[in-house]
């Protein structure tokens, strides 16, 4: 993160217009999102949350809700359902039919264009 501060500080003007920086540990690098700039939804075919992690995610028929990835469904025997990815919240859960999910802020995201 100490690399991306030293850019933005020898930028001129590029800390003013830095929304936050968020850190990626597994990666060793850091994302900077830029004022005014919206993250966009991730499907979840081309990646998903990590286990445990915050997050909004979207079904067409339910929409959108904010609540933490679970992980991939696993059964009592102990195998993994791929495409069965868990995300849930105080009030439920899906379990295979999440098709995007987008990294947490504070307020609701629009919803992705699905084609």
């Amino acid at each position: 993160m100490g690399e991306v501060l030293m850019v933005a500080r020898q930028t001129p003007n590029l800390k003013d217009r830095v929304r936050f920086l968020a850190p990626v540990p597994n990666f060793g690098h850091t994302i900077c999102f830029m004022k005014g700039e919206s993250m966009k939804w991730i499907d979840v075919n081309e990646r998903l949350p990590e286990v445990g992690e915050k997050c909004w995610y979207f079904f067409d028929i339910v929409g959108s809700h904010r609540g933490t990835y679970g992980g991939l469904y696993e059964d009592e025997e102990g195998k993994v359902w791929p495409g069965m990815s868990i995300f849930y919240c105080d009030y439920g859960f899906l379990t295979g039919d999440v098709t995007h999910w987008h990294p947490d802020q504070e307020e609701c995201p629009s919803d992705p264009f699905i084609n």
